[in-house]
């Protein structure tokens, strides 16, 4: 009587140990389904699509300074090509994401602090996130509004000084064909405001 006591017991340990692995089993391939939804790589990528329309929209509002911040992200590491290790600084952003507010920008600083001295950096290399369409002449400047805008002033300058340059005027006839585009108006040029844009 005994084995057939144990033979039940058997098939129903056996019953529930497949039952609960047919649960965990259903519960990963849900989980595995779940991130593997299209719907959310759907949603995420709208989302950035979404968040860098609304930064361009910021970007081109009518005002002169604009200055986006963001945190500063450390969490990555990069090795070099000898092998050493250096911890990659950037905006606490997608790389995708970053790179296409940098294209927006006029210039990205980082704003430093030591001993209670602050101020703005602009040197950028392979680990730490940079760059800027002005032409800077320094690498760090105090973090005062007054700096940053005779930075912009320098630039103005340095632009006005290269378009009123004479250029020499030099023609050429290559053939009697007339030129096409002889006659057509030149498109308007964007106006370039002056502002400050930084991550």
């Amino acid at each position: 009587m005994s084995e057939g006591t144990l033979t039940g017991q058997s098939e129903i340990y056996a019953e529930s140990w497949e039952a609960a692995r047919d649960r965990v089993t259903a519960a990963a391939e849900n989980i595995y389904d779940s991130l593997l939804d299209d719907e959310f790589f759907i949603d995420l990528t709208d989302f950035s699509a979404e968040f860098l329309d609304t930064i361009k929209r910021l970007m081109n509002l009518d005002y002169e300074n604009i200055i986006l911040i963001s945190h500063e992200d450390r969490s990555k590491d990069v090795t070099s090509k000898n092998g050493d290790k250096f911890t990659s600084i950037s905006p606490n952003l997608s790389e995708k994401v970053s790179n296409k507010i940098a294209g927006m920008v006029d210039l990205i600083g980082r704003t430093l602090e030591e001993n209670g001295r602050y101020t703005i950096s602009f040197k950028t290399n392979e680990v730490v996130f940079g760059g800027s369409r002005l032409k800077l002449n320094v690498k760090e400047i105090p973090s005062e509004y007054s700096e940053i805008v005779k930075l912009y002033e320098a630039e103005n300058d340095s632009t006005k000084v290269e378009n009123t340059t004479p250029v020499e005027k030099t023609t050429e006839v290559v053939s009697s064909v007339a030129d096409p585009a002889e006659g057509l108006e030149e498109a308007p040029r964007r106006k370039r405001r002056e502002v400050w844009n930084g991550l």
